[in-house]
């Protein structure tokens, strides 16, 4: 079955797209299918190739070794229009080295509460149009080779994390780091070249450590081109 389309309501089970080329469907008005599993269980995951979930509302609330709410292990696979709420990790995405880019489009990730990461990318993932918004101790996006296009990281004043890559090669261009107040953007590891971005009222300002500024640069290559900065703490680089 090429496509599964899925009606209007709440279920509370965890489904599982192991089918090569399937997409999965939420039909009906936008937030009215929502996967809400069993406590400590994750609501899908995706083990085919060439996968596409579009429109879902994710309200799991993982534990343990599946503390994640949508785990991506299938290669060239498509999330669009999710909302997650809940989870340790939002989404995890696991595909092997030499796998195509993992596509997220328009998604929203609610990386509050208990949350720390709204997306763990241990391998490449492309975020276009999405918007994360954090808290204290939550982290809107965690991994390597990441390209972040045109994507909002929201933070409560003084609290929360933009985006941390440790490694490969990240591209971010023509997204906003508002609010964030521990780092809007961090670099670890690997080359992260930002172009075009707006960076306001970030970084921590009650701290005379330049590890809690806007910007910071601990073991990377970072390139910065054509970005505002504004109302920020202090930037290491």
């Amino acid at each position: 079955v090429s496509l599964v389309e899925v009606s209007a309501g709440t279920y509370n089970v965890t489904v599982t797209a192991s089918i090569d080329s399937q997409t999965i469907l939420a039909t009906g008005t936008p937030g009215s299918v929502i996967l809400a599993p069993a406590a400590g269980t994750p609501a899908l995951f995706i083990g085919g190739v060439n996968v596409t979930i579009d429109g879902f509302v994710m309200n799991a609330e993982p534990t343990g070794t599946y503390a994640w709410n949508l785990g991506v292990s299938g290669n060239n696979s498509t999330i669009k229009n999710v909302t997650f709420n809940n989870g340790v990790y939002q989404m995890l995405v696991s595909v092997g080295a030499s796998g195509p880019r993992t596509t997220v489009t328009n998604c929203i990730f609610n990386a509050t509460g208990n949350v720390t990461y709204g997306l763990y990318a241990m391998t490449a993932v492309r975020p276009t149009g999405c918007t994360f918004n954090v808290d204290d101790g939550g982290t809107g996006i965690y991994g390597t080779a990441l390209t972040v296009t045109t994507s909002n990281f929201n933070g409560t004043v003084g609290t929360g994390a933009g985006v941390s890559t440790y490694g490969g090669t990240t591209a971010i261009t023509g997204s906003k780091f508002n609010n964030l107040g521990n780092n809007a953007l961090s670099v670890s590891g690997g080359t992260a070249t930002v172009r075009s971005c707006t960076f306001n009222g970030s970084g921590s300002v009650n701290t005379t450590s330049t590890t809690d500024g806007v910007i910071t640069n601990s073991a990377g290559n970072l390139v910065l081109v054509d970005n505002t900065i504004s109302n920020s703490a202090a930037a290491n680089y």
